[in-house]
């Protein structure tokens, strides 16, 4: 991958605590590229890896696609002004 390429595949997991317990496996294994982190909505709490073919995984929780996102309202924040 380039650089300045960000595609990857992703996966929401249950806690942060879940996506701290991955990123100390993938450290591990050597394979840990991005150390968890919190970003701003919508990107949330994340890790990321670097698999055995060189594709970027990243394991999430609180994006708007999967656990920990509040269960009503708006997926886009823009709807609430």
């Amino acid at each position: 991958q380039g650089e300045r390429d960000y595609s990857h595949f992703g996966f929401a997991l249950d806690s942060r605590a879940a996506v701290d317990a991955m990123a100390a496996k993938a450290a591990a294994a050597g394979c840990l590229v991005w150390p968890p982190r919190q970003e701003p909505y919508p990107v949330g709490y994340y890790c990321g890896v670097r698999d055995p073919d060189g594709n970027f995984v990243e394991f999430s929780y609180g994006q708007p696609l999967g656990p920990g996102v509040p269960a009503a309202g708006p997926i886009d924040r823009r709807e609430t002004t």
